[in-house]
């Protein structure tokens, strides 16, 4: 779910000292791109598509959401538009002064872009421990140094992160540095090339072009050949693939400086008339486009930058519609500040949810990009502009300065100290989507149970009583945990997460049951392969991939009893497994044998460790936009009520033979609840248990746990 960076170029002032005189470049614009505010206008309607999108995914604001999809476009945009303005001021410098100063090229450039970042590295370290998750903390020394090196694009795809997790979990505070990095390997090479073209060539800025243009046709045959003409990590994120964008705004930059399109004024009126139409389409495309749309990795971002290139040529002629639209006084204001908005609003959104500041989604989104806005002003004109124009800069502290700070970054992220141990529990490692709460120590006989009792602020109707339906007894449970509070671990996917607050309560006000989880967002039952789930194709998550290393760790440290095993919708998604070749899903003879195996290899897991098993039959799902999840647009698969009846049949059929395991009705219980398995009181995501939800599932679930396990 994932975004470019967003480099402002400040081509009002053309870097100060590199903007041409008009002498000697009788073949560029009549502007010299001196100063084109209408390109201020389009950076600043590109950001504004990112932000909303990220805002409304993040925020959970569903029908926002819907229209805002294709907002991570922006970033193709700003590829774009960077692609030519770098190339429109090394053709400009090569006629003005015969040459390249690549030395003074790449010391602009750090003068532009370090301040910020490294404000944004800095703000990030120092708030983590504060604001953050510890999985965000433990993965930051990393990832900040991956930041520094301007690698992260490549450290994610060798991570195997994929970029729907920005919108899942804990994902990282600065992984938006993804696109920075490509950026900066373009200002690092493109450079050194063109000043072998231009030097070696006596019409160097055509040899330019041309080679431009074929890097964009071959960048963009990677992406086919590489993806199959689909979405995947690699070449989402990947350099060789996404330079074609920048290529193509090197092409457009190397054909306006000849300004043999441009001279008559109803060619430019055409040019404006047409670019107005090409902007239009590109705004209808950043709303509907799905991220893993197939057109999209079988040319169609190479279409997109040429669609917005003709934009950029329109809106560098002097009048017309187009020119008047995008260099309006807000869109251009917010072209300037487009590169610290960008930088800022990412970790922002995460820290300043809704939760934290006690705001409906919509109004903390409102504050979110305000808070942004306003700290990317204050950075553009207290931090940025007299740094980039040099008003305190003497010749020894261009190089003291930037090593110094980012010396001073790269150690913050090794020094600063782990969260408070209030934030994580002694009993393992807590992750929780839908109620953050922590997990209770398990209370010793001498301790009170306490007297206060949680009353959830809307309370659902209450489910149907309980009942037990069990495959076979558990085993009886060794004598050594009889006297203290049954230990239960949770297992499974961010359904089994809800579970786990009603329980912990339950637990806390008998003193007969102590939880932990060891869940994770988007795991299924089944191991490796790729999901086609909520409107998405992705691997197994990362967290999911160390799912049986955490269960052995948790096991040793935690020692349960029980191991609660709950979920399944990613279990009844399209599937494609290496092993199997093709797509499968729940039916096909090959699939479910590959699913008994994956039931039989965990229910093993835990019996080899002495710890016994209840699983309970999976629900029925409606996939709603759920805030923090990524979701692309329905209809969803794993809706279908036959596939999880399919799966419960699975289940049962499964464990039968197994004397250690048991099988809990929770589907059936849900489905006899009052309003039905999808009241909103009980699951208004059509997913997860709401709070008030968690509480009554937790009434008769814990006590049918007990009751197995002989504590009843």
């Amino acid at each position: 779910m994932s975004e470019g960076q967003l480099l402002s170029e400040d081509v009002a002032r053309n870097e100060g000292d590199a903007r041409p005189d008009q002498a000697g470049t009788a073949e560029l614009v009549d502007t010299s791109f001196g100063h084109v505010a209408p390109l201020d206008g389009l950076r600043g309607l590109a950001v504004a598509a990112v932000v909303v999108f990220h805002g409304a995914q993040v925020n959970g604001l569903a029908g926002l959401a819907r229209w805002t999809q294709g907002g991570f476009l922006g970033v193709s945009t700003f590829f774009t538009l960077s692609g030519f303005l770098i190339t429109t001021l090394l053709l400009q410098e090569h006629v003005r002064t015969g040459g390249l100063s690549l030395i003074g090229f790449w010391s602009r450039r750090a003068r532009r872009l370090l301040p910020a970042s490294l404000l944004t590295l800095l703000a990030v370290v120092l708030l983590t421990p504060v604001l953050g998750s510890p999985e965000q903390f433990r993965s930051l020394p990393g990832e900040v140094w991956s930041a520094l090196g301007y690698v992260t694009n490549w450290k994610f795809i060798l991570a195997d992160s994929d970029y729907a997790d920005l919108f899942s979990g804990a994902p990282s505070p600065i992984k938006h540095f993804w696109s920075l990095a490509i950026e900066e390997q373009w200002y690092l090479l493109m450079p050194l090339l063109a000043a072998l073209l231009l030097r070696r060539f006596r019409r160097g800025p055509r040899a330019l072009t041309a080679v431009m243009a074929a890097l964009a046709l071959v960048s963009t045959a990677v992406m086919v050949i590489q993806g199959n003409g689909e979405y995947s990590n690699a070449v989402y994120l990947g350099t060789h693939t996404r330079l074609a964008e920048l290529a193509v705004g090197a092409a457009g930059a190397g054909l306006i400086q000849r300004n043999r399109i441009l001279r008559s004024e109803p060619r430019q009126r055409h040019l404006q008339w047409l670019g107005a139409l090409m902007l239009l389409a590109l705004v209808w495309t950043w709303s509907l486009t799905p991220i893993d749309a197939a057109w999209l990795y079988r040319g169609g971002f190479l279409a997109h930058s040429v669609g917005v290139m003709v934009v950029i040529w329109a809106a560098c002629q002097p009048r017309g519609p187009l020119t008047a639209t995008l260099g309006s006084g807000p869109l251009v204001n917010l072209g300037k500040i487009s590169y610290g908005l960008y930088l800022f609003h990412w970790p922002m959104m995460w820290w300043m949810s809704p939760e934290r500041l006690h705001l409906t989604p919509g109004w903390a989104l409102l504050v979110q990009c305000g808070a942004a806005v306003g700290l990317a002003t204050l950075s553009r004109f207290a931090l940025e502009e007299p740094i980039r124009t040099r008003r305190w800069i003497t010749s020894w502290r261009q190089v003291i300065a930037p090593v110094g700070a980012i010396t001073v970054v790269a150690l913050a992220a090794f020094v600063v100290p782990e969260p408070k141990a209030t934030q994580v529990s002694a009993l393992g490692s807590v992750r929780t989507v839908v109620f953050p709460t922590s997990v209770p120590q398990a209370p010793s006989p001498s301790e009170a149970i306490p007297t206060t009792q949680h009353t959830p602020a809307n309370p659902a109707p209450s489910v149907a009583p309980p009942v037990v339906d069990v495959t076979a007894a558990l085993r009886p449970i060794p004598p050594a945990s009889e006297s203290g509070p049954l230990r239960v671990i949770v297992s499974g996917d961010s359904f089994a997460m809800s579970l786990v607050p009603g329980l912990q309560r339950y637990g806390e006000r008998t003193g007969t049951m102590a939880v932990m989880t060891n869940a994770f967002v988007g795991c299924g039952v089944g191991r490796g392969g790729k999901n086609r789930g909520i409107g998405l194709e992705r691997p197994w998550p990362k967290d999911c991939q160390g799912r049986d290393a955490d269960l052995l760790r948790n096991i040793a440290s935690f020692r349960p009893d029980v191991a609660l095993i709950a979920g399944g919708m990613w279990d009844v998604t399209d599937r494609k497994i290496p092993s199997l070749g093709k797509w499968r899903t729940i039916g096909d003879p090959d699939y479910d044998q590959y699913l008994r195996d994956e039931i039989l290899h965990l229910v093993d897991l835990f019996e080899a460790n002495g710890v016994q098993v209840v699983w309970t039959t999976a629900p029925h799902w409606e996939p709603q936009y759920t805030r923090r999840i990524y979701m692309g647009p329905p209809p969803y698969a794993e809706a279908k009520p036959e596939r999880t009846d399919a799966l419960n049949a699975l289940f049962r059929a499964t464990l039968v033979d197994r004397p250690n395991a048991a099988l809990l009705p929770l589907a059936e219980q849900l489905q006899a609840a009052p309003g039905g398995e999808f009241n909103p009181d009980l699951r208004n995501d059509g997913v997860h248990l709401t709070e008030a939800g968690t509480d009554q599932v937790a009434q008769w679930l814990a006590p049918s746990i007990l009751t197995l396990a002989g504590r009843s």
